[in-house]
């Protein structure tokens, strides 16, 4: 069962009060949405209507599964994998002024690093490489990005706030100032940034590494990775985590 730091009474009222106010709104701001419920000839489908179909790029041929939870499927990726998915039309991310991501994850394991949605290389030492990317590494989420400034930006949950085997909600925002990072929905870091997001060409990548393919493979089960086009509030992505019975 998926872990949750809300009550249901809670989520319940809370979503009323937010209709009420038209929380609909973060749906105008959804630019891409990936359920995995299916993976059909290859292609998972883009549920946001914008057409951003993620791509099954898989060299080893390794075992991807669609598997079935309480809540519905989820996209279940092998411990050693090379598999990635690449966005069409990745460009709409290339440099957005301002971008919430967010996904359900259940890692499999604490050790190394992996990627959730990745547009942004490793900076070279001292430097900073343009972008930005969501992953998980020791137990941690982390939101990291290039600025426009030429300088790296990062926020990172405390250890064991994303622990293995347990299902999590993970959201990053960046409005251009500041970045957030919330767990469950509860916001766990911010700090602030110098500019907007740095452009990088490189098609946007779920699951897998920007570059090589197996440097950081995202290992467990990935669910309703999300892009919107602003920044959410933390009673925002409350609702949409509440949604998630």
């Amino acid at each position: 069962m998926r872990t949750r730091t809300f009550t249901a009474c809670a989520a319940v009222l809370l979503s009323a009060i937010l209709a009420s106010a038209g929380i609909a709104a973060a749906d105008n701001a959804l630019l891409a949405q990936w359920r995995f419920d299916s993976i059909a000839d290859g292609r998972v489908e883009d549920a946001s209507g914008r057409g951003h179909m993620a791509v099954l790029r898989n060299p080893a041929g390794d075992k991807l599964e669609i598997v079935a939870d309480q809540v519905g499927r989820a996209l279940k990726l092998p411990r050693k994998h090379t598999a990635s998915f690449e966005v069409a039309n990745s460009s709409a991310f290339d440099a957005p002024a301002a971008i919430t991501v967010m996904a359900w994850i259940r890692p499999a394991q604490k050790q190394g690093r992996g990627m959730i949605a990745c547009k942004k290389a490793d900076p070279p030492k001292g430097g900073s490489s343009p972008g930005w990317r969501l992953s998980i590494f020791w137990g941690r989420v982390q939101f990291q990005l290039g600025s426009v400034a030429g300088k790296d930006h990062a926020v990172s949950s405390a250890e064991w706030s994303t622990p293995p085997k347990f299902w999590s909600h993970v959201a990053a925002t960046c409005d251009g100032q500041r970045l957030r990072l919330f767990v469950n929905a509860v916001e766990v870091k911010s700090r602030e940034v110098a500019g907007a997001i740095a452009p990088e060409k490189r098609p946007l990548v779920l699951a897998n590494y920007v570059g090589r393919k197996n440097a950081y493979p995202f290992l467990g089960t990935l669910d309703d990775v999300r892009i919107y086009s602003r920044a959410l509030s933390g009673a925002e992505i409350l609702e949409i985590a509440a949604q998630r019975e």
